[in-house]
């Protein structure tokens, strides 16, 4: 309990902090446990009704709108739903090619600016939970490494199945250095050049920090995503995507305090039979949110329903000129077949 009064003290001051603005707040809620939180603390000691933002894909599995509904609806926020649509994903998709300036692992990016589109209507900062993920052990990886360290660990997730990998072999290794981190040709190829890989965190394990002294392994690995090219990326791509619509994101689980108060309490409180056990028993304890979403198992991060909207074969043909646009423009560089056959694999529910 004492724990868990400094983590909600510390949380809380965290929010507050950020909320500090002589320009109107608001909060991306995507329905998960950390940005429900983050929407409770804000509610809580901020001033007038919060608002609230959250994309929407009704009818597919990445859709979290009923969650961050129940949130809204128990804080009374002011909240807006943005439609991610194929049409808006396709035309949204030169405007993060000039925003991020660099290559992205996956398409959530293009959800997020067009939240943030909708966004800069109204407000000109916007909190956000990154970094919840990295404090309190929620990704899958961690789960993994903490079954072996405590292998009485009965952990109640849910997580969905591995991707079906392309049958294209060269970009399934190109994903492994995204996904994995794996040791791919690719991988290999620019940690020899490391004059290629320039100010990118995402091609170059020379980013990866090492540990001074010895730690559990989940800690460990708890460090190396914090400070390693994983959270780089993800607040790589928080910041050029605020700027770029003159937005100022700010993610309060960053706040240094709250990141050394998590990394310095016990293992068994940030992960046991559960992951994220602070931030699920404060939310219990102090009915915070409601509990369908402390209690959630699943976990889809920032998800995009993209991939599954490009097994519709209307929505290929459109993807499809982008494609050959690119080819006709620059010839040398890209694959026609490979291209228009890892577009064709998603009739056959790969991921590509």
């Amino acid at each position: 309990d004492e724990g868990i009064d400094l983590y909600k003290e510390l949380l809380f001051d965290a929010v507050k902090l950020r909320l500090r603005a002589d320009v109107p707040v608001g909060v991306c809620l995507s329905g998960g446990l950390d940005s429900s939180l983050i929407t409770a603390a804000a509610c809580q000691v901020g001033e007038g009704r919060i608002r609230t933002y959250t994309g929407v894909s009704p009818g597919y599995s990445s859709d979290e709108s009923r969650f961050a509904r129940s949130v809204s609806s128990m804080y009374r926020t002011i909240h807006t739903e943005i439609p991610l649509t194929f049409d808006d994903f396709i035309g949204a998709i030169h405007s993060l090619v000039a925003a991020e300036d660099t290559p992205i692992s996956g398409v959530s990016p293009v959800a997020r600016l067009l939240v943030l589109r909708r966004v800069k209507e109204d407000v000109r900062v916007v909190i956000d939970g990154q970094g919840g993920d990295e404090l309190l052990a929620g990704y899958n990886r961690f789960h993994s490494v903490f079954r072996g360290y405590a292998p009485e660990a009965n952990f109640p997730s849910h997580f969905t199945a591995t991707k079906v990998r392309s049958k294209l072999s060269s970009f399934s290794e190109f994903h492994t250095d995204f996904i994995g981190g794996g040791r791919s040709f690719f991988r290999r190829f620019f940690e020899k050049k490391p004059r290629l890989v320039g100010a990118n965190p995402l091609l170059s394990k020379l980013y990866e920090p090492q540990l001074s002294r010895s730690v559990d392994p989940v800690t460990a690995l708890q460090y190396q995503s914090l400070r390693g090219s994983g959270l780089l990326s993800l607040l790589h791509t928080e910041d050029r995507l605020t700027m770029a619509h003159s937005v100022e994101g700010r993610v309060p689980f960053m706040d240094h305090r709250l990141v050394e108060f998590c990394f310095s309490s016990p293992l068994e409180w940030r992960i046991h039979q559960v992951d994220k056990r602070l931030s699920r028993e404060l939310s219990a304890r102090d009915s915070l949110l409601p509990k369908l979403v402390h209690e959630r198992k699943d976990k889809l991060g920032f998800s995009t329903p993209y991939a599954k909207m490009l097994q519709q074969e209307d929505n290929k043909l459109k993807f499809s000129l982008i494609l050959n646009n690119a080819i006709e423009e620059t010839p040398k560089i890209f694959d026609r077949k490979a291209l228009l056959f890892l577009l064709a694999e998603h009739s056959e529910k790969v991921d590509n």
